[in-house]
């Protein structure tokens, strides 16, 4: 995701990522066990299996993007 391009990262923290033709909204927290990402997988889950990839693609994003 991160190597196409997939995530655009906007001014209020929040992130779109472009997975398999869909858009999920990812927000970013200060406290990464704060993530959140509109995704079933998130849903289902809740971040007890981990971040899904579309967190994990956007806090890669953003970071680079602070450098």
């Amino acid at each position: 995701l991160v190597d196409t391009g997939a995530v655009t990262v906007h001014s209020d923290a929040s992130c779109t990522v472009l997975s398999s033709g869909t858009p999920y909204t990812v927000r970013l927290a200060a406290d990464p066990t704060d993530d959140r990402c509109t995704c079933p997988w998130y849903a289902k889950h809740r971040g007890t299996r981990g971040p899904c990839k579309h967190v994990l693609a956007a806090r890669i994003v953003s970071r680079k993007l602070t450098r």
